[in-house]
């Protein structure tokens, strides 16, 4: 599975009921890359796409019980995918990016304070 898709299945788990362009928006990915993502993710039900009562043209997305049980493996892939790119680094450059774990985890909590929640309008 391409790294592209695994980020939008870890933020679709992370974020039930996200939209594509909220999506597209948190991950830095073009809109037109995201949507491709998620029609291949939707094509072998890992995520479902759901029409909101409020608002028929906005579409969520969250995820299918499939990936649900498979969650604890995407996890898995996911840090060998990080571990495997942290393995071609220099070990100044490890080192730099293990000492500052705490600070990118606050830094992402607080992004995440910033952002409304999915459906929610500014």
């Amino acid at each position: 599975m391409p790294v592209s898709e695994l980020a939008v299945l870890k933020q679709i788990l992370e974020s039930p009921g996200v939209t594509v362009t909220e999506l597209a928006r948190h991950l830095g990915m073009r809109q037109s890359n995201t949507s491709a993502a998620v029609r291949g993710l939707v094509e072998r039900d890992l995520v479902r796409r759901e029409g909101t009562p409020v608002d028929r043209r906005v579409t969520r997305l969250v995820p299918t019980e499939k990936l649900l049980a498979e969650r604890e493996r995407i996890d898995t892939v996911w840090s060998g995918t990080i571990r495997s790119a942290m393995a071609r680094l220099g070990p100044e450059q490890a080192a730099a990016l293990e000492a500052a774990s705490d600070a990118l985890q606050a830094l992402d909590q607080a992004l995440r304070a910033e952002r409304p929640e999915p459906g929610a309008h500014r």
